[in-house]
């Protein structure tokens, strides 16, 4: 439920991607925002994660593919 130790917790398993926090409301609801982008094992993504306070998932849209 702690939006803090989510990012540590990314930075530490996914080592060079770049995390943006953002706030915004979801069907009402107030959300803390995770986008992430960057490449992992070769592999080229992007991932927005979004989190009620209660550390409720709201939202969660991933795309990805191998680095051309």
């Amino acid at each position: 439920a702690d939006p803090d130790s989510f990012v540590s917790e990314l930075d530490a398993t996914l080592g060079d991607v770049n995390i943006d926090r953002s706030g915004r409301t979801i069907a009402g609801q107030d959300a803390t925002c995770f986008s992430m982008s960057g490449t992992i094992d070769g592999e080229t993504g992007a991932a927005e994660y979004c989190f009620r306070d209660d550390g409720v998932l709201l939202l969660l849209r991933a795309a990805g593919g191998p680095e051309t």
